[in-house]
């Protein structure tokens, strides 16, 4: 199992909380994207977003130092779609949501208290995606905010984890 987190782009490009710096410099976490996406354009600075700035740069330096975890795009895009479609998230960020499910990533780090409720309710969201389910057990999902204590920091991040299984295209021998 990778130990990996969300990083909404809102928070990206805010001064990230030390301890979330330490973990990636340290190699105990890795960020999750869904490659060619809409929060991997975001962070990577080819869709230009006012809130994030330098993130081309920051970007390229996380990218080479090896920080990223990519999950099937495709699978992403799809669960997206859906996500669009039934209209029952509060945030303006189904992207976000779509990368949680299809990850199963279980530690968000966003500002945005929409998105954190939407990211904690993900199991009610019906599940269905290219990607085929680890378990089915409900991944309990905590988020990191600028308020959220030290210790109690430490502790998710050292909790975080992906569940991402493998997808259509691979089952079908195609590349992501």
């Amino acid at each position: 199992m990778i130990k990996a987190i969300i990083l909404d782009a809102s928070s990206y490009g805010k001064q990230l909380r030390q301890e979330v710096m330490q973990a990636l410099s340290d190699r105990k976490v890795k960020i999750v994207l869904g490659k060619g996406r809409k929060l991997h354009e975001e962070l990577s600075g080819t869709k230009q977003n006012p809130n994030i700035e330098k993130s081309g740069h920051r970007f390229r330096e996380f990218n080479r130092n090896g920080f990223f975890h990519f999950v099937c795009g495709k699978s992403v895009n799809k669960k997206h779609q859906e996500l669009c479609r039934c209209n029952q998230l509060k945030s303006d960020d189904p992207h976000v949501v779509a990368l949680a499910i299809v990850s199963g990533a279980n530690v968000l780090v966003a500002i945005d208290d929409k998105l954190i409720d939407d990211f904690k309710s993900c199991a009610k969201i019906e599940r269905k995606s290219n990607c085929l389910p680890m378990s089915r057990s409900v991944i309990e999902r905590k988020a990191i905010k600028p308020t959220t204590p030290n210790r109690s920091v430490t502790n998710l991040l050292r909790n975080a984890k992906v569940r991402f299984n493998r997808c259509e295209c691979m089952i079908n021998g195609g590349g992501c």
